[in-house]
């Protein structure tokens, strides 16, 4: 039995509501696969020690180590295709265990709000096709 006194949560997503702690790793490292595997474990490493960071400063970050002009469309091209890695990885991963669950037994009675370093958008577009979107009162993501 689940006894929900609270009225109001904020929830982050990442590891909280959907398996998806590594997706953002892999989908950076994926992004640059075509650039070797040195230059893959670089993002990678990077990535880690940097998780705080905007995908708008790590690509920007990357394309610079790579000698490449980050602005305009190629890097247009770049947050596309991790935007659309991610979106396509995290709605397909599993759901933290027990989070539908306890989800459900909080509505209709706990106002819920997504706190995320997601671009709102895409945290949307994810919420929509994983059919929650109407379980949240509202998202706050970046910027």
């Amino acid at each position: 039995m689940i006894d929900i006194s609270a009225k109001i949560m904020f929830w982050d997503f990442d590891g909280v509501i959907k398996e998806s702690t590594d997706i953002k790793t892999e989908a950076y490292a994926c992004l640059f696969n075509d650039r070797g595997v040195d230059f893959c474990e670089f993002v990678r490493t990077h990535h880690l020690k940097n998780v705080g960071l905007s995908r708008f400063e790590k690509i920007t970050f990357y394309l610079n180590e790579l000698g490449e002009d980050p602005h305009g469309s190629l890097f247009d091209e770049y947050e596309s295709r991790f935007s659309q890695l991610v979106k396509e990885r995290v709605i397909q991963c599993e759901w933290v265990n027990g989070v539908q669950t306890f989800i459900n037994k909080c509505l209709p009675s706990v106002q819920m709000f997504i706190l995320t370093a997601t671009p709102l958008e895409e945290m949307w577009q994810i919420l929509a096709s994983l059919g929650i979107a109407d379980t949240f009162t509202t998202v706050v993501g970046a910027p």
